[in-house]
């Protein structure tokens, strides 16, 4: 969908990117979105229920082993 948070995988540097996988509408109110430079964590800014007020800055955890996080 347009504007949906996707991720693709690749086992190493040197081998092919996977296909997209959409990671949902639950983050689909995201306006920016970037991974840290050790690709552990998501960082994307959005106006998800639950902030402190419009467009807050988020953080995910990614999983390594494809397993969604928890609440």
């Amino acid at each position: 969908e347009d504007g949906d948070l996707m991720v693709v995988r690749r086992a190493t540097l040197q081998s092919d990117w996977g296909k997209p996988v959409n990671l949902g509408r639950a983050l689909s109110s995201h306006y920016a979105s970037c991974i840290c430079t050790d690709g552990t964590t998501l960082y994307f800014s959005s106006t998800y229920p639950g902030g402190s007020g419009a467009n807050d800055i988020w953080q995910v955890p990614i999983r390594l082993d494809g397993k969604p996080v928890s609440k």
